[in-house]
């Protein structure tokens, strides 16, 4: 027995370890540092690449404004500029237009063979949207751009109604046209939505895949679910399985990928968004992992705290404490009000209570901050407690 629980000490002092690590990693996931959805949009006045002057207060009053700032060299920029193109194509007549601002190499300025490129890039992919260039990264400093690329809309008053850091893998081009109907006053379509019925083959294998774990065989279930895939591509619930095993091996790369396509093809899968939103927080990519959140905040109340608590990491990874601080609150406060949270939740709210402590540190508030950390401690003391009582248990 004493073995066995030394072993969960082991293993629930590397899950903390891990959600330290967690925090601790620096990332690029905020938009800007001095701009937020609300605010009105500083105005911007910059030439394009065929010299043409343009300011943005020339679009109040007439067109809701999709800006992109993006550079060279970035996949998702490159990504992001092709799906506003497709989107500026069909709205431009109820007035949505694009433009983007270019952020060069280097603040000193751009040569002409960086611009060859610029345009290299857009005559390649066919886009046509404006692009301003940015001479001394003066508007890309204005704003306190973060990620690259960022999005945002503005409405017709210059206000941005909408903000996305990145573009990420998952549920960005979805997010975006959402928001841009909603700017425009497009109503969203009722669809009725239909469970899938997988082929039979494949929901067979499936069901051997779970039989089989319950015996512990995994590499067995992996061979079973791999089947279940190859049968029926369009079948979700054998990637979100083989994700969890995935994970538990270690391999957080294909861990990532399955759990992406089993969102992608059941996006109202609440359960699997929040783990594929803790994943890219693990992962560093917190561009992804920040869109997740605020898409459970608005559609899965179950996982509120838990989207708060990623939140506020990201935030506070940012050193963006105000917002860091609001969210983590807000966690903090939900966590301590539900009822049988499950282990993870459990140690989120130990790590939340944590990030509070770095947070008020960070603001000066250092007895807000000695409260929080001596909390904290406890909390984990607890998690620990709870898990050799169990331990006791089962060895009985």
């Amino acid at each position: 027995m004493e073995v066995k629980v030394k072993d969960y000490f082991s293993k629930c002092i590397c899950i903390i370890i891990i959600l330290f690590t967690v925090t601790a990693i620096k990332t690029h996931a905020q938009a800007f540092k001095r701009f937020k959805e609300g605010d009105k949009a500083l105005t911007i006045v910059s030439k394009t690449l065929d010299g043409k002057q343009i300011n943005t207060d020339e679009f109040k009053q007439k067109n809701t404004l999709g800006v992109i700032f993006w550079k060279l060299g970035s996949v998702r920029s490159i990504s992001a500029l092709k799906y506003l193109q497709k989107t500026k194509e069909t709205y431009k007549d109820i007035g949505f237009t694009v433009i983007s601002v270019y952020c060069p190499k280097e603040s000193t300025g751009i040569s002409s063979s960086e611009i060859e490129e610029v345009e290299k890039i857009l005559q390649e992919n066919n886009i046509s949207i404006p692009v301003l260039l940015d001479e001394g990264l003066k508007v890309f400093n204005n704003y306190g751009v973060i990620s690259l690329p960022s999005i945002m809309i503005l409405d017709v008053e210059g206000t941005a109604k909408y903000i996305l850091g990145g573009f990420p893998k998952f549920g960005a081009e979805s997010d975006i046209s959402k928001n841009v109907k909603k700017i425009l006053g497009i109503p969203e379509e009722a669809v009725a939505k239909k469970k899938y019925e997988p082929k039979l083959p494949a929901s067979r294998n499936y069901k051997l895949a779970n039989a089989v774990l319950e015996r512990g065989n995994t590499d067995k279930a992996i061979e079973y679910l791999k089947n279940a895939i190859s049968m029926d591509p369009d079948y979700a619930d054998p990637y979100a399985l083989i994700g969890k095993l995935y994970l538990q091996n270690q391999n957080k790369e294909l861990a990532l990928e399955n759990y992406r396509k089993a969102l992608e093809l059941d996006p109202d899968n609440n359960e699997n968004m929040i783990k594929y939103g803790f994943l890219c927080l693990e992962a560093g990519m917190n561009d992804d992992s920040l869109l997740v959140f605020k898409t459970i905040l608005e559609k899965s109340p179950d996982f509120t705290p838990s989207a708060h608590y990623g939140i506020g990491s990201v935030y506070m990874q940012n050193q963006v404490y105000d917002s860091a601080r609001s969210e983590s609150e807000k966690a903090e406060i939900l966590y301590s009000q539900a009822n049988n949270l499950s282990p993870h939740e459990n140690l989120y709210y130990a790590q939340t209570i944590s990030n509070l402590a770095e947070i008020y540190s960070a603001l000066q508030e250092k007895s807000k901050a000695i409260e929080a950390y001596k909390k904290a401690g406890k909390k984990y003391e607890e998690i620990l407690g709870e898990l050799v009582n169990e331990t006791s248990t089962r060895e009985r």
